[in-house]
């Protein structure tokens, strides 16, 4: 399944059981200009929110909190 740009989609699981997290980015690609992302700078987005959501599931909130902050300045701005 391929979901557009902005729309990231993991799965975190919980005590309580499966629990999807859906995190929406605004790129500046999307308002017609900014940055041209490559397919490996979405691979690379994708792979650092499944690091953040490993992190939650140690309840390892700085590392989340890194890992996602780099997804979302990969995405902005095209690097991290």
């Amino acid at each position: 399944m391929v979901f557009p740009f902005w729309y990231l989609l993991t799965q975190v699981v919980l005590d309580n059981g499966p629990l999807t997290a859906c995190v929406c980015v605004g790129v500046a690609g999307a308002q017609g200009g900014g940055v041209a992302l490559k397919p490996e700078d979405f691979a690379r987005a994708m792979k650092l929110c499944k690091f953040a959501t490993s992190a939650l599931q140690y309840e390892d909130t700085k590392t989340a909190v890194e890992n996602l902050s780099k997804a979302l300045s990969l995405l902005n701005t095209g690097h991290e």
